[in-house]
């Protein structure tokens, strides 16, 4: 087994633990939202029609932040490719792609 090969596991391993985790705190919350939703009073929210939701302001948020981690992604491979000569390398061939980016559920209004 590779490094890389050692690394995605202990990668897949890390996501499956948070999944795990997700799934906790989410029963756990379900929980909490069925006990004290009966003793919530009703409350006028002006102005609500005007706000984004919570759910575009989560898809929102993650789309900026994987943008972030796209542009980033590009300047880290071309900075290892101004390095290479120190290194004795030579960068002609293609890049690998990076995996597949879910579509957002956020549509252009």
């Amino acid at each position: 087994m590779s490094a890389l090969e050692s690394i995605s596991t202990v990668e897949e391993q890390v996501i499956d633990g948070i999944k795990q985790a997700q799934d906790v705190a989410l029963k756990v919350t379900r929980s909490v939202v069925d006990t004290v939703a009966p003793y919530v009073p009703e409350f006028d929210r002006p102005f609500a029609d005007r706000l984004p939701t919570a759910d575009e302001l989560i898809d929102n948020a993650f789309d900026f932040v994987g943008e972030l981690l796209k542009v980033n992604r590009g300047f880290a491979h071309q900075v290892v490719d101004v390095l290479a000569p120190l290194n004795g390398e030579t960068k002609t061939g293609p890049k690998a792609q990076p995996k597949a980016k879910p579509a957002s559920k956020v549509q252009a209004a």
